[in-house]
């Protein structure tokens, strides 16, 4: 109950500032984005395991204990940050399958070419992070992958349904594929944006014609 400016909870009196602090002060969206982005940087540039919430809070202008009122511990800032990157690139479904993976992945190179060379260091130290970090890797895995890969296995299994993908094909193989084009163009060459206009179309043809149920007299357009 509330009298004259003053919060009434049970035989104790809150004033409105110590209501506040008590419900809790509302993020600053600049803050909190300003943060992760420092955040990315930092996994990009120095890893996980050097990586330091006092780095962190400098490039983002903020103080150390800014970030521990909104995340507990190291982990739980570099997995918010990464599952932010990776919400840009949402699973897509709309009924067709070739033109949602071609949308997938462009959506992905859209992201890549805003980034660059954002992405391409990160995803060096990040493969080397969740190879050495058990825990992280685990906390990775259930946050951001796993509920990625049951949407693609809602999509692949839909796509079969209509006929457009062989009753036998594992989704975890065609989400593998999707991915692993972008992860051998680094390895490989050094970058993660690929050449040619027509890059997309010939990855899902690709794909496509491998595990696509084929009918006669259909182009598969």
């Amino acid at each position: 109950m509330k009298r004259n400016g003053v919060v009434m909870q049970g035989e104790y009196m809150l004033t409105d500032e110590q209501e506040g602090r008590k419900a809790g002060r509302p993020r600053s969206m600049e803050a909190h984005q300003a943060i992760l982005d420092a955040t990315l940087a930092l996994l990009a540039t120095q890893g996980f395991e050097t990586m330091s919430i006092e780095e962190v809070a400098t490039r983002a202008g903020v103080g150390k204990t800014t970030i521990y009122r909104w995340w507990d511990s190291k982990e739980a800032l570099a997995l918010e940050a990464l599952q932010r990157l990776y919400a840009q690139c949402p699973i897509i479904d709309t009924g067709n399958l070739r033109h949602d993976l071609i949308a997938m992945i462009e959506d992905f190179i859209r992201l890549i070419e805003e980034k660059k060379p954002l992405l391409e260091c990160l995803a060096f130290k990040l493969l080397g992070d969740l190879k050495t970090h058990p825990e992280l890797f685990q906390m990775f895995y259930a946050r951001i992958m796993e509920p990625r890969l049951h949407q693609f296995l809602q999509l692949t299994e839909r796509a079969q349904q209509r006929g457009e993908l062989r009753k036998d094909l594992d989704p975890s193989v065609l989400f593998g594929v999707c991915g692993g084009h972008f992860f051998y163009r680094v390895l490989i060459f050094g970058q993660m944006v690929p050449r040619g206009v027509h890059w997309s179309e010939q990855v899902v043809d690709a794909m496509l014609n491998g595990v696509a149920v084929h009918h006669e007299g259909c182009n598969c357009e």
